[in-house]
């Protein structure tokens, strides 16, 4: 993964809705390149025709074709596609809020790692017949009930045919970290320090740092900071906090260093970033 830090995805989403839908295709795809982001929403994505690599910490995937991948909310990741020809793919993003509205519930592992797998040609036409159909009533009036129904079963195949990767940490180390990140949100310890992390962990700093940068793709500050930059969208967006209460509310020592955060991380200042949701009701 590169070395410059995360930034923000926006991600459009039409008011009223918990949910996008993108389907991109290309007889003459130039290839794209996607930096080191993170994002507030879950995100699967389906690669019918594709060729490229998909990164997450140190660890590399390949994308082909019939490729699907699941990312958690806020975890960082990168991608590059190759320039080909016929070129398919599908992207669906969606909120909690849409997890809940489906009666989806996530395994404990599937809030905080990837899941990357393999379909078969038999299964990519299936999937492809619910997201054809999908996007198609996506620009009908009164198919809401239809495309979630479609949806939900795409995503209900999807946690059940691909697997987070194999990785060499124990699965006892890959539950502290599940249980930290638990107890991180529960009692929104945001200020947590890498050193007690690591003892609750029942680790030495090292080994904590090395294996929570290799399962998240980042250190457990930045890991921090983007619980409470989020913490600070939803305070924008659904209240009237000063910039300076926000900060204080969100752990930051004072307001400028946390606009500064803030604007490195989501491209814009606090201020700019309320006005634009007061507008468009996006974020």
């Amino acid at each position: 993964m590169s070395d410059a830090g995360p930034i923000y995805e926006h991600i459009p989403v039409p008011t009223g809705r918990a949910f996008t839908l993108r389907r991109d295709d290309s007889t003459h795809f130039v290839g794209l390149s996607v930096a080191t982001h993170f994002h507030l929403m879950y995100e699967v994505m389906w690669f019918p025709a594709a060729r490229g690599s998909f990164t997450i910490g140190n660890e590399t995937y390949f994308i082909k074709n019939n490729t699907l991948i699941f990312i958690p909310a806020l975890l960082c990741h990168e991608m590059q596609l190759e320039p080909q020809q016929d070129h398919l793919r599908y992207l669906l993003q969606f909120e909690v809020q849409w997890l809940q509205n489906c009666a989806i519930n996530l395994q404990p592992e599937q809030r905080i790692q990837p899941m990357i797998g393999y379909v078969t040609q038999s299964e990519a036409d299936r999937i492809e017949n619910l997201l054809g159909w999908a996007t198609e009533h996506l620009k009908q009036d009164n198919a809401e009930e239809l495309v979630l129904s479609l949806l939900k079963t795409f995503l209900l195949f999807t946690l059940q045919k691909i697997n987070c990767p194999a990785s060499t940490i124990a699965a006892e180390h890959i539950d502290r970290l599940i249980e930290l990140i638990r107890y991180i949100d529960i009692n929104q310890e945001y200020t947590l320090a890498t050193s007690l992390a690591a003892k609750r962990c029942d680790w030495s700093v090292s080994y904590f740092s090395r294996t929570f940068k290799s399962i998240f793709g980042q250190t457990l500050q930045d890991f921090l900071l983007t619980r409470k930059l989020t913490k600070a969208v939803r305070l924008l967006s659904s209240t009237e906090l000063k910039i300076s209460e926000i900060a204080e509310q969100t752990d930051f020592t004072d307001s400028a260093y946390f606009c500064a955060k803030f604007k490195k991380i989501m491209g814009c200042s606090p201020r700019n970033f309320r006005i634009r949701i007061r507008k468009t009701g996006e974020f």
